[in-house]
């Protein structure tokens, strides 16, 4: 997934920046739109300081804001303040001061792209690479200097790192507002009740006996069909919400999430042992065994089983064959593991093992899927 900060939108690669003239931000990470001084008319002092036009663009309200402060001409090109800076002025009394570092690529429409987790690592990489691409003219800067001459908040490498974070941070906190599939309110109890063990998803099977002319009905395929249409539309190419509100996924203190299933319900899928004819072979069949459950603590998640105390202890294997599949994530908000979770937890609970393999029912006395401190103890 791509996260275009001058546009704000996803595309199919996964990439983290794309830096034009300005970036386009909640809160606007500032670039220094027009140059003021050329390189090559430098006066051989380096103590002397350049003001530079104000850019900033804020995609939420529209507004465009330029503060040009005065300049008058002077030879060899250079625009200097009518009010110089003295030296001891501080950078917070003169906002947009730049040390003698002069941007390459400031006042230019260029291109800045960076692969993987949205951090300043990242971006430095896709500045040096950028550096080292600009052959006709070469720019002398590393690309901390680059960087720190086109962010006008910045005067040194933590001040731009703390406005990258920030930005990065910014964008996330806004992108399941723009970006992100979000669960229908609607079927908020659905969804809830479908983690939990219960719903037609999970109670059904497929049967002949119901139509009256021997067509099959409760067709596992036909029923979660929409779950296919998202894998194929939304899921891997978009993100999908994780429901951090939803009881089952409120608390997950270690970052991590399981789903246990001990049925199947599919047959004719290499999964499990649910068999044709389904009225006979497929009522109450396992799911391929992967786990022995050790025991179940109900009092871990009341919400789901409405059991406020109590366990189950599974010596010797006596719980029956269970499939469970787990999936952690960081706990910082800009890895795509983060921000991903709810792909994953799609992918696991739906997809993969609901349409896919057929696999349902939760272990008594828990949750089908939550955070693992709510799910039953298992080996792996």
């Amino acid at each position: 997934t791509e996260i275009i900060f001058a546009k704000m939108n996803l595309s199919s690669a996964m990439k983290c920046f794309y830096l034009l003239g300005t970036i386009y931000i909640a809160t606007p990470l500032r670039l220094r739109g027009d140059t003021i001084v050329n390189r090559n008319t430098v006066p051989p002092t380096a103590d002397v300081h350049y003001r530079y036009v104000e850019r900033i663009e804020n995609i939420f309200n529209d507004e465009d804001v330029v503060e040009e402060p005065t300049y008058t001409e002077e030879s060899e090109g250079l625009f200097w303040d009518e009010d110089p800076i003295e030296e001891s002025t501080s950078l917070s009394q003169v906002g947009a001061v730049l040390p003698f570092v002069v941007s390459c690529f400031a006042g230019t429409d260029f291109e800045l792209k960076a692969e993987g987790t949205c951090n300043m690592s990242n971006l430095l990489t896709a500045m040096q690479n950028k550096i080292d691409e600009a052959s006709s003219s070469p720019c002398p800067n590393s690309a901390e200097e680059e960087l720190i001459a086109l962010l006008l908040d910045a005067s040194n490498i933590a001040d731009a790192e703390d406005l990258i974070k920030h930005a990065c941070q910014t964008w996330f906190d806004h992108a399941s507002d723009v970006e992100y599939l979000s669960y229908d309110p609607k079927t908020y109890a659905f969804l809830k009740e479908y983690f939990d063990g219960g719903t037609y998803w999970n109670e059904d099977r497929e049967t002949l006996l119901e139509s009256g002319d021997g067509t099959a009905t409760k067709v596992l395929n036909d029923d979660a069909s929409g779950i296919k249409d998202i894998y194929n539309d939304v899921a891997q190419t978009r993100g999908i919400e994780f429901p951090h509100e939803m009881e089952n996924f409120q608390d997950c203190t270690v970052g991590a999430a399981m789903c246990c299933w001990v049925q199947d319900r599919q047959a004719n899928d290499a999964n499990g042992d649910c068999a044709t004819p389904y009225d006979t072979n497929c009522l109450d069949s396992d799911p391929m065994d992967n786990t022995d459950v050790c025991y179940v603590d109900m009092g871990r998640d009341v919400r789901s089983n409405y059991v406020p105390t109590g366990y189950a202890i599974f010596a010797r294997e006596n719980e029956g064959d269970a499939h469970c599949h787990g999936f952690a994530w960081s706990q910082d908000k800009a890895a795509q593991d983060y921000r991903y979770r709810g792909n994953n937890l799609f992918y696991v609970s739906m997809y993969d093992h609901l349409y896919t393999r057929g696999y349902v029912r939760a272990v008594p006395g828990s949750p089908m899927c939550g955070c693992v401190e709510q799910m039953p103890v298992v080996s792996r």
